[in-house]
């Protein structure tokens, strides 16, 4: 089978890597398309570093911000010029307005059937900032073949705040949710040893993994711990980890309470901290998904999650952690008790559902997707 991908966002995120690799070794013919900015670090990127057929190419440029239409013709126009697209059965769009722009400009030219992803920044940059591109963002989810959400809950919120209500049954027949998956690296090293909860040690390890930015919602975990060491006979302890991309909002973090602060950090170290925690928490003010809420269930860490956002309804609720109110600190509170409370058990169904995760899996799940609109069949 012969597909080609559309993917701008590959040299920002491993996701693309790993699934493509996966398609790669199930001899699915995989021909990838990256446009790039042309103040970008695609110079870091060599075609020659990957075994399958990738084209990529600094075509946007800083006009093109605000030249929409522009930019989906001229990456259209490139594509024609790099690829046979006579053998090409399926289109696959890694985002709605970018990705899913030029796989619709084929579709009306040479009717190649296409799925298209709706993903974070399709909301943040183009629902939210360029209102005026909504009804072309609805003729490409209205063409496509099928529309891929990564949770059921991000799927829902986004068609109840963007999309057009006439269109909202057409578009949720051809929903399907399939979730990114996790290094490899994590499920080879899933943690199956971990002992039994003791509620007579000295401190409660919670932490923290992410981008230090004001969407993480830091401060209520922040608030929460040091909640819980006031109420209870327990010290609550807060690791957090991860690179600083606002530093105005760390300094104010400071500020807040206690906490132990690690930086980034690879997972090779990264495991260890896991694996020393008892409860993850994110409860963060807008998420896509969060691998890292997997990551953390791969080492028997249950988590604390957003509710009605990304990670919210891969499982029901108590079953690897909850979800919670990201303003309501009390919420927060309650739902690391219900863990506690639960402890073992929570534990052992985060090692045991993290599998589900597996890019190994999920690319079959792409591979019937393709077929079943592949032109071929």
């Amino acid at each position: 089978m012969n597909v080609l991908e559309i993917a701008c966002g590959f040299s920002y995120s491993n996701i693309y890597k790993n699934l493509f690799y996966e398609l790669y070794n199930k001899d699915i013919d995989i021909n990838v398309y990256v446009p790039q900015h042309t103040n970008s670090n695609i110079e870091e990127l060599n075609a020659k570093d990957y075994p399958y057929n990738i084209q990529l190419n600094m075509i946007i440029k800083p006009l093109d911000k605000y030249l929409y239409f522009s930019k989906i013709i001229n990456m259209r126009k490139d594509i024609e010029s790099k690829f046979e697209l006579s053998k090409i059965e399926v289109i696959h769009a890694h985002s709605l307005f970018s990705d899913g722009g030029v796989a619709y400009e084929l579709y009306k030219k040479y009717k190649i059937p296409y799925i298209v992803a709706v993903r974070s920044t399709d909301v943040s940059q183009y629902f939210k900032k360029a209102k005026h591109l909504k009804p072309y963002a609805m003729q490409i989810l209205k063409n496509s073949s099928l529309i891929v959400f990564l949770s059921k809950s991000y799927r829902d919120n986004v068609l109840r705040t963007y999309v057009t209500d006439k269109v909202t049954d057409e578009i949720i027949k051809k929903s399907i949710i399939i979730p990114n998956g996790i290094s490899s690296f994590w499920l080879d090293n899933i943690y199956n040893d971990r002992p039994p909860f003791d509620f007579g040690k000295e401190a409660f390890e919670l932490i923290f993994v992410g981008q230090i930015t004001k969407r993480k919602n830091i401060e209520s975990v922040i608030r929460a711990s040091t909640e819980l060491s006031f109420r209870g006979r327990k010290k609550v302890n807060l690791t957090i980890v991860g690179e600083i991309k606002d530093q105005k909002y760390y300094d104010y973090l400071s500020s807040v309470g206690e906490f132990n602060y690690k930086g980034y950090c690879n997972s090779e170290v990264l495991i260890d901290y896991y694996r020393s925690s008892d409860l993850f928490v994110m409860p963060s003010i807008t998420e896509t998904f969060g691998l890292v809420y997997v990551e953390a269930m791969s080492q028997g860490v249950p988590v604390i999650y957003t509710r009605g956002q990304g990670f919210d309804g891969q499982f029901d609720e108590g079953d690897v952690g909850y979800g919670v109110d990201p303003n309501n600190i009390e919420d927060i509170i309650s739902k690391i008790i219900c863990v506690f409370n639960n402890y073992d058990e929570i534990s052992k169904r985060c090692t045991r559902n993290s599998i589900r995760f597996d890019w190994r899996i999920i690319s079959d799940d792409y591979i019937n997707l393709y077929k079943s609109i592949s032109k071929a069949l």
